[in-house]
């Protein structure tokens, strides 16, 4: 449940927000517990995670996206809302300039994610079709100009492997909640993760949150894993959600309802592939006697 009285539905696949809806209704439960409700939104690609942010109550809240599209999306969608900022920046260990490279499948379609700063890394299934120049910033680098606060509720993270880059360059800050992206290998689109579970925890650490839930997205599957423990296998990836002492017993009273919706999503999703299943028996069933019966 969003803040606000919006139920999020965690029984079905949601495209528009990456299939985050588990990350983001937990992140929902612990916001009214928050000591403070800002937040800042490290690749923020269309918009969708913000707006559900948004939407749990959290805010003011900083957009960081450096592609020039997306980030034109961004100042349309949120134009109305004060409390949204867009920055059309690259975040990085620290200030330069650098090129996003953009990315599109294997069929040369462009997708919507995966533009990256360092593309050398990542899998087979991606190609690159040109690249823009972007001002690259770090965390620290616009607090210090006051561009953002030091301190705030939630810092997201989603910057196609550089998430660690990020959390290097805003040694400064500090937060309630941290969420950032983990996997082990993506053979198709990200490749080897660049950085190990440890490392992560050392760079989270300084800024106040200790302990982490991971949300674990398979290919058939979705769940939230127990404390402090992640270990995805090849092909899985998700998001680790550090958050500080004061909010270990919110997330515990809302593990129970969020566990219940991912097993009534799993049992629909295997109940649909039967369904499925049933039918393409039945179509091959049916072609083959309508195959028998043409040569009698």
């Amino acid at each position: 449940m969003l803040a606000g009285g919006e139920p999020m539905d965690l029984t079905v696949v949601n495209p528009e927000i990456g299939d985050q809806g588990a990350e983001l209704a937990l992140i929902a439960a612990l916001v009214p517990a928050l000591a403070d409700r800002s937040g800042i939104d490290v690749g923020s690609q269309k918009g969708a995670v913000a707006a559900a942010l948004r939407r749990s109550g959290l805010g003011p809240i900083w957009l960081i996206e450096p592609h020039p599209e997306n980030a034109e999306r961004l100042r349309k969608r949120f134009g109305d809302d004060p409390s949204a900022r867009v920055l059309e920046l690259a975040i990085g260990e620290r200030d330069g300039k650098g090129a996003l490279h953009l990315a599109e499948d294997a069929s040369g379609a462009s997708l919507d994610a995966f533009h990256s700063l360092h593309p050398e890394s990542f899998g087979a299934g991606l190609t690159w079709n040109g690249s823009v120049p972007v001002q690259v910033r770090s965390l620290d680098s616009l607090h210090s100009e006051g561009e953002i606060p030091g301190r705030v509720g939630l810092l997201k993270i989603d910057a196609e492997g550089a998430d660690a880059e990020v959390l290097r360059g805003g040694a400064a800050l500090a937060a309630e909640i941290v969420m950032v992206e983990y996997w082990r290998d993506l053979p198709g689109t990200l490749g080897p993760c660049p950085y190990e579970l440890g490392e992560l925890r050392a760079l989270v650490e300084p800024l106040g949150p200790r302990r982490f839930l991971y949300v674990q997205h398979g290919r058939r599957h979705l769940s939230i894993g127990r404390w402090d423990t992640a270990d995805p296998r090849s092909g899985e990836w998700g998001n680790l959600v550090f958050v500080a002492d004061s909010l270990v017993q919110p997330a515990e009273a809302a593990l129970p309802a969020l566990d219940r919706a991912l097993h009534e999503r799993a049992e629909r999703l295997i109940e649909e592939q039967e369904v499925a299943a049933q039918e393409r028996l039945e179509l091959i069933e049916r072609l083959s006697a309508e195959q028998r019966d043409a040569a009698e």
